[in-house]
């Protein structure tokens, strides 16, 4: 898992930046996004990419680049992201 570190909005599409995942997350089909009341969206209409961290040992952040209409509460920064 990780939080959600930036959200920016580009006309039909929004960009989550996030904190480093600990894990492998390229090949995820599914993504999950937990808010603050304990309710979770789930999508499969997404793309990732994934940044290198620079003078540090933490592993890769994803960049999701979401291609659906996602409820305003999801798009916290704080709120979880979860790959599968």
């Amino acid at each position: 898992m990780c939080e959600i570190s930036d959200v920016t909005k580009v006309e039909n599409e929004i960009i989550l930046s996030c904190t480093p995942y600990s894990g492998f997350f390229m090949d995820s089909k599914t993504l999950k996004i937990h808010n603050d009341g304990n309710e979770t969206f789930t999508t499969t209409d997404f793309l990732l990419d994934r940044t290198r961290p620079c003078f540090n040992n933490d592993p890769p952040a994803p960049w999701i680049m979401l291609k659906t209409e996602v409820p305003e509460s999801f798009l916290q920064i704080g709120n979880r992201i979860e790959l599968l």
